[in-house]
């Protein structure tokens, strides 16, 4: 059974980053386990993950010095898609947790 709560969650959204996944069974224990052993922080494991053929194969090489610069840039690119479509379409804008829900969506989606 998969936790999402805790160090699960940091696997998870890692995951989502990352990879545009949620992780499988055993990937979570892994990193949960590895998380608790270390000591470690979520940006740690997403410098990891982005050293793994996946990564590579969807975002291409990225320095680890660049994470941030990166991440910043996906995030923000999701967000602004997100405010087009709601501002195209003449919705009210969504409460934080659809906000949320939708942009994990599109990280998803935009591996």
């Amino acid at each position: 059974m998969l936790s999402f709560g805790g160090e699960g969650a940091v696997v998870r959204f890692a995951f989502v980053e990352m990879l545009g996944r949620d992780p499988q069974a055993g990937e979570s224990e892994h990193w949960i386990e590895w998380l608790r052993e270390t000591r470690s922080n979520g940006d740690t494991l997403r410098r990891f993950l982005m050293a793994t053929s996946e990564f590579i194969g969807s975002h291409g090489y990225v320095n680890p010095l660049d994470f941030h610069t990166w991440r910043n840039s996906r995030w923000l690119e999701n967000v602004l898609a997100t405010c087009s479509e709601v501002q195209s379409q003449s919705n009210d804008w969504p409460n934080a947790r659809q906000w949320n829900e939708e942009i994990v969506r599109k990280l998803k989606e935009h591996k």
